[in-house]
């Protein structure tokens, strides 16, 4: 009998910091973390490091870090939220093509995308 394996509904990477784990997945068209891989290797499991962990948000550097994308992993299917627009380096680049291939669906957002709209929370008392 198998260990039983965790779950982990989501996780965040950044690109530099984790750029180990980060690069292994996006070499295999995938993103995952540290943490999902680790579960499924203890689990002795088949079970996808996206099953284990199906939110994933990857995000850069600074001093007000800024998202890159989220994977979403929902009814086998990988969706894809995409900031567009986003600079990367060109060895990324090519990482990131073997993920948006293997994407069920992507969905690309600008910074006014992702920008709060305070105007539409306040109302009128």
């Amino acid at each position: 009998m198998g260990k039983p394996c965790a779950f982990k509904p989501k996780a965040a990477n950044n690109l530099w910091y984790d750029f180990d784990v980060v690069y292994e997945s996006l070499s295999r068209g995938r993103l995952y973390g540290m943490d999902a891989k680790l579960l499924r290797e203890e689990s002795d499991t088949n079970i996808r490091e996206e099953m284990i962990n199906p939110v994933h948000r990857l995000w850069n550097e600074g001093e007000q870090p800024d998202y890159i994308l989220d994977r979403i992993f929902v009814d086998n299917k990988t969706i894809l939220i995409s900031k567009n627009l986003m600079k990367i380096n060109r060895m990324m680049e090519g990482l990131f093509d073997l993920l948006y291939d293997k994407a069920d669906q992507i969905i690309e957002t600008t910074n006014k995308d992702t920008r709060p709209n305070c105007s539409n929370t306040m109302r009128e008392v």
